[in-house]
C-alpha cells in the first residue's frame, strides 16, 4: 500500500543526513507550493570538475532528475531561497 507521506519523510531524512541548513527544506517546499511545476532542492558546493555546482537553492522543471548527467537541463539557482524564488520564470 502506498504511503502518501513517504516522499516528504524521505526528503526530511535526506535533509537531516546531508546537514542542510535549518529551515532549508521548508523553504524548498514553500517555493514548490508558490511555483507549481518546479522541484527545488538545496545543495552544498560541489567542486569536482565536470560536476561543479554553487551552494544554495536550485530549481528545475518538475520531473527532471537533478543528478542526471549528459542531458541539457535548465536550472535556476539562488544563494538564498528568496533569490532562487525570484529567479524562476
Amino acid at each position: 500500500m502506498w504511503d502518501s507521506d513517504m516522499p516528504l519523510r524521505n526528503r526530511r531524512l535526506l535533509a537531516e543526513r546531508l546537514r542542510w541548513p535549518d529551515g532549508a527544506l521548508d523553504e524548498c517546499l514553500r517555493i514548490e507550493k508558490d511555483r507549481p511545476g518546479f522541484d527545488v532542492c538545496w545543495f552544498r558546493e560541489w567542486t569536482v570538475v565536470g560536476f561543479e555546482r554553487a551552494e544554495g537553492f536550485h530549481a528545475w522543471r518538475a520531473g527532471q532528475d537533478p543528478l542526471q548527467r549528459g542531458l541539457i537541463r535548465h536550472e535556476w539557482h539562488g544563494v538564498t531561497a528568496e533569490s532562487s524564488w525570484r529567479a524562476l520564470p
